[in-house]
């Protein structure tokens, strides 16, 4: 991290920053995404009802926005210019970013089954690469694709989504680019993935399986190398009744079309179309009635939600405060991925206490707090902090009556603060400027 580098401007109300500081206000994030305000300052305010008191004896608020002000994970002196051809326009959060990645997935060998999906981190400010998706939950932001384990939502791998080349053209492929980048370290393992008809081709589904890699997804007819005899035109398509189904085979790829409301179809390398299961379905008079289905559709529904699933977990207790930076956005979606899977890593250790997310954060954000206090005295003992003495001032107001509508002219300011405040302010004015 570059805090402190970033803060050597002048600045008289700062001093250098430490780990113990840091630990405690990423501490301080993680209880704020738990014990949620409106607005950050309401976690000191004066009001008991309102004020949460474990907060102030950490820092004082003058404190926390001094960190947030400065907190940075690069340093801009290295980056280079956007006309430069190796410019990475996530240069940012690119350190932290890569740890996260290679510890996601050193930690874990995942199991069998696979999903690769897209998530969105909410951003709405201004930024090249935010996108817009209506239908989604979280409509416009930064896109990031996931592949994450089925079972437990365990994230292996991500890559965030940066929009078109710095030649303004759009990537052709991307789907494919993106599966095949999110699969390498799983190369000869003999793992199952599946994703929707934004990823899938008949490519992609062969290359995979040459890595030894199967996998399945729904799939786009007019995608190149898909059989035309299962078209939505296809005379024998068209003729389907609810329930059945269509296979196409090519070695060990299997193209289907199958009928229920309407033609959907996938293509597998996983799934054996010999055999067939059964759904419910509602009709329109409340009767439910059972249609037939191919396996390869089962297979699909129970093994597509690993990334919603994830999603989900993080969504509980999201941490992370506003800001006008894009990239602080990213970092709070990197510290939320790494606390929730290291939430499902300790659930899938045999013989650990079994607890809920929720016991699991509020342990993490005292262990990252531990006993720091950037104070010298509690926040309710009404005393100096260290460091914060009187001492000579040319004559003027005092900042603190000010701020109450009164007009009280002081000779003496704080040394730390170096703000003018009055004898009787002294006591308390750390906190009341704040």
């Amino acid at each position: 991290m570059h805090v402190n580098v970033f803060a050597a401007k002048p600045d008289p109300e700062w001093f250098d920053t430490t780990l113990e500081e840091i630990k405690a206000f990423l501490g301080l994030h993680v209880l704020f995404g738990i014990k949620q305000l409106p607005a950050i300052r309401l976690y000191w305010n004066n009001d008991p009802l309102i004020g949460v008191l474990a907060v102030q004896k950490v820092m004082s608020r003058s404190r926390f926005d001094k960190l947030s002000k400065y907190f940075h994970l690069n340093s801009n002196a290295n980056q280079l210019p956007r006309e430069d051809v190796n410019h990475n326009k996530l240069f940012k959060v690119r350190p932290l970013r890569d740890r996260v990645i290679e510890r996601c997935q050193t930690e874990l060998r995942p199991e069998r089954d696979l999903s690769v999906d897209e998530a969105m981190i909410k951003f709405k400010g201004r930024l090249g690469m935010k996108q817009y998706m209506p239908m989604k939950p979280i409509k416009q932001g930064i896109k990031v694709w996931e592949c994450a384990e089925v079972s437990s939502g365990f994230v292996c791998n991500f890559q965030v989504y940066t929009g078109k080349k710095q030649d303004g053209v759009a990537e052709h492929n991307l789907g494919y680019r993106v599966v095949y980048d999110l699969t390498q370290n799983l190369m000869g393992k003999n793992h199952h993935v599946f994703f929707d008809n934004f990823f899938s081709s008949v490519k992609l589904a062969e290359d995979l399986l040459k890595d030894e890699i199967y996998s399945c997804g729904t799939m786009r007819a007019n995608r190149k190398d898909f059989p035309k005899e299962l078209a939505v035109t296809n005379r024998e398509v068209k003729a389907l009744q609810q329930g059945e189904s269509i296979f196409c085979r090519k070695n060990n790829l299997v193209a289907t079309a199958r009928k229920d409301k309407k033609v959907v179809h996938f293509l597998s390398t996983q799934s054996n179309p010999v055999g067939n299961d059964t759904v419910n379905r509602k009709q329109r008079d409340g009767t439910v009635i059972q249609v037939r289905s191919a396996l390869v559709i089962k297979c699909y529904n129970r093994s597509m939600g690993g990334v919603d699933l994830h999603d989900q977990l993080r969504g509980y207790y999201a941490i992370g405060t506003k800001s006008r930076k894009w990239w602080r956005y990213l970092f709070w979606f990197c510290v939320d991925v790494s606390i929730v899977n290291a939430f499902i890593l300790e659930r899938k250790v045999i013989n650990h206490r079994s607890r809920k997310q929720l016991d699991f954060q509020v342990e993490l954000a005292k262990d990252l707090i531990d006993e720091f206090s950037s104070r010298g005295r509690t926040a309710s003992a009404g005393q100096l902090e260290v460091g914060h003495w009187p001492i000579p001032f040319s004559k003027g107001c005092c900042k603190r009556c000010l701020k109450s509508k009164k007009t009280t002219f002081a000779r003496m300011g704080c040394q730390q603060c170096n703000k003018r405040v009055c004898l009787d302010c002294i006591p308390n004015h750390v906190d009341d400027l704040a």
